[in-house]
Order: structure tokens, then C-alpha cells, then sequence
């Protein structure tokens, strides 16, 4: 059975207004993982792992 290959032409203004469609139809929580996902990656490709906070030790002498 061969897969059907549909094409649809749209303008950038039409798919601009159907993105912000989807993304108010999706919860606070969906849109909150879809940012970490595309930051995740982002950081990923960037610096090779994800960077964290640096650790900082400071020594103290008492008297």
C-alpha cells in the first residue's frame, strides 16, 4: 500500500495565525515542555551538554 503524499500551500501570515492557534490550544504545562525541549536542545548542540551552575568552594581560616 503506497503512502499518499499531500501538499499544502500556505502564506507565512496564514501559518503564523495557525501556530498561535495550536499553541493557546495546548495547556500551560504542554507549552512549559515544549520550551524546555527546544531549550534542551538548543544548549545541547550549542555546548555539547547541558551547563549547569559552576561550584564555587571558598576556605576560611578562623583565629
Amino acid at each position: 500500500m503506497p503512502i499518499e503524499k499531500i501538499v499544502i500551500k500556505t502564506t507565512f501570515s496564514e501559518q503564523e495565525k495557525a501556530d498561535k492557534e495550536y499553541w493557546l490550544s495546548t495547556t500551560p504545562e504542554e507549552r512549559y515542555l515544549a520550551a524546555k525541549i527546544i531549550r534542551d536542545r538548543f544548549i545541547k548542540i550549542k555546548y555539547g551538554t547541558r551547563k549547569r551552575l559552576q561550584r564555587v568552594h571558598t576556605v576560611v581560616k578562623r583565629k
